[in-house]
């Protein structure tokens, strides 16, 4: 099972915007690289992340993986800054 980075931002995003269609905004992807990102992390993981109706919101599965998603996109963010500082601090 491999997940990718971007799939936990999509995942985060959609719940955040409560739409594929904002999240891709967010994000500057498609829809359906949305959609794609989200079938693909369900497929990964053997289950849906994702009610879709009535409303968007996370399965069981989906809210037992979101402190970790919002862990790992956290600490990914951090390193590129960090990156940058350092990078910037050797001009």
């Amino acid at each position: 099972m491999q997940v990718a980075l971007v799939q936990m931002q999509v995942l985060l995003a959609v719940l955040e915007h409560g739409s594929f269609i904002g999240a891709a905004n967010e994000l500057r992807m498609s829809q359906p690289s949305v959609s794609a990102a989200i079938k693909t992390l369900e497929k990964a993981l053997g289950g849906a992340v994702l009610n879709r109706t009535p409303f968007i919101h996370p399965t069981v599965l989906g809210g037992k993986l979101l402190p970790h998603a919002r862990a790992t996109v956290s600490s990914a963010q951090a390193l590129l800054v960090a990156a940058e500082s350092h990078f910037r601090s050797e001009e």
